[in-house]
């Protein structure tokens, strides 16, 4: 297991604390896609085959299958959600102290007391998630 660069840490931690907002990104991106604002008007008046799919249904499906970042942000979501559900107990009342209560100021030595452990073990299993997190997008990633 290599250790992941400063930065790249950073943005597991941020999509942690983002998770909510990610998931309804999700949600928004899927219902625009699949009832866009304005449908494409169809300008070709010679007769011929316009090139694009007539059938709402199929239109729809090819819409949210070509969507790329919508793929991206699933995938992210889905990581998220996976490392979460493989995380021991005493690892998920952390990540939710730490990420995701709506009150989530507590230092590192407040979470720590809760879970009765010192800081820097809380540290280093927020280390582990971390990590555990970035293998698992990369991985997600591969597979789009």
């Amino acid at each position: 297991m290599t250790t992941i660069e400063r930065s790249t840490y950073k943005q597991m931690e941020e999509l942690w604390f983002n998770y909510e907002q990610l998931a309804k990104d999700v949600h928004n991106m899927r219902m625009d896609l699949i009832s866009p604002h304005q449908e494409v008007v169809d300008e070709n008046t010679d007769g011929g085959k316009s090139g694009r799919i007539s059938a709402p249904t199929e239109a729809i499906a090819t819409r949210l299958v070509t969507d790329t970042e919508l793929h991206k942000k699933e995938a992210t979501l889905t990581a998220i959600e996976r490392v979460y559900n493989m995380l021991p107990p005493a690892y998920r009342r952390l990540a939710m102290m730490r990420y995701w209560t709506t009150y989530n100021k507590r230092t590192w030595e407040g979470i720590a007391y809760h879970l009765g452990i010192c800081e820097r073990q809380a540290r280093r299993w927020r280390d582990q998630i971390m990590q555990a997190t970035h293998e698992e997008i990369q991985n997600s990633f591969e597979k789009i």
